[in-house]
């Protein structure tokens, strides 16, 4: 399967709903950078397929990353994109029913978060 092929399909298609995408993911990983320099560990809420995190990591080498969603269509393809990569973990959690375990300790910023203490634990 071909992952990268995968989310240019899904990045073209979401970039047909918000036109200015790629200026708000810029302007989102500029506040990270801002709030928590260029190592930061982040927390990417209904992250899909992974678009936000893949960002991340081609700006901050140094970062690492938790994929959180509920589909399991756009978790196929984080998982494929992120396979072996050790900064990645891609977990399935619907948060409207179970939020994960410490999340009241992580502070978010718009998509992107930077953790107070351990990631959550992951299921899936």
């Amino acid at each position: 399967m071909d992952w990268t092929e995968w989310q240019q399909r899904w990045d073209a298609q979401q970039q047909a709903y918000l036109p200015d995408r790629e200026e708000r993911f810029t302007a989102v990983l500029d506040a990270v950078e801002a709030a928590c320099g260029r190592a930061p560990r982040v927390l990417d809420l209904a992250g899909g397929t992974g678009s936000i995190t893949r960002r991340v990591l081609a700006r901050f080498p140094a970062s690492t990353s938790v994929v959180l969603d509920v589909d399991a269509a756009l978790l196929a393809i984080a998982r494929g994109t992120f396979d072996g990569d050790p900064r990645v973990r891609v977990c399935s959690a619907d948060l409207a029913t179970q939020p994960p375990a410490g999340s009241n300790s992580w502070v978010s910023l718009a998509a992107a978060s930077t953790p107070c203490s351990p990631p959550p634990p992951c299921t899936g």
